[in-house]
């Protein structure tokens, strides 16, 4: 290994230079940004009662004319089991309906959208995640069993443009997670987004 201020040092400081000047004399782009609500259908496994709400938040940033890559951030309800109250005193006597355990997957993910725009109409966007996600279940907020995931996620989806920079839009996503517990699921929901 050479110490600095052998010859090599100023070869490979000239380099970097080189590498760095063109990325140092302009602005680092911004970032699109999303945000999604809807809803999670076709859970895979118990709970399987229709599924809840669903969430997601990124940010993404262009590359090249067709694509942006960046991160992106979910929490999804995978639904509830519910069961019939009973009297301790009278078995057959039932007091109502109540949720026995519930379950949702929140995680992060990397995520990279390709776009086509059409020159009348909405973008039309093709989606792509590969993640990590925690599958938690609970009884009535208090945590029961928890297993984390790694997952991909494959999405399609139509933007419009609203606004100058706004866009609003439907996406639907396909989940999948390498686990026991909850291995795969769809969320659909309405997407807005800021250039």
């Amino acid at each position: 290994m050479r110490a600095l201020g052998t010859p090599a040092t100023p070869a490979l400081l000239a380099a970097l230079a080189v590498l760095v000047a063109p990325v140092a004399g302009r602005a680092a782009p911004r970032p699109e940004l999303y945000v999604s609500a809807g809803t999670t259908l076709a859970v895979i496994g118990p709970p399987n009662d229709g599924g809840g709400l669903a969430a997601a938040a990124a940010a993404l940033w262009p590359v090249e004319d067709h694509f942006a890559f960046g991160l992106t951030a979910f929490a999804d309800d995978l639904g509830a089991t519910f069961g019939q109250l009973h009297d301790p005193n009278d078995p057959t006597v039932v007091l109502g309906t109540a949720e026995l355990s519930h379950r949702s997957s929140l995680g992060a993910a990397w995520r990279l959208d390709a776009r086509l725009e059409p020159a009348s109409g909405p973008t039309l966007i093709a989606s792509g995640t590969w993640g990590y996600a925690r599958v938690v279940d609970d009884h009535r907020g208090d945590r029961v069993a928890g297993v984390g995931s790694t997952g991909f996620g494959l999405g399609a989806g139509a933007r419009y443009s609203i606004f100058k920079s706004n866009t609003v839009g439907l996406m639907i996503r396909y989940q999948r997670l390498f686990n026991d517990r909850a291995g795969r699921y769809v969320s659909a929901g309405v997407e807005w987004g800021w250039r």
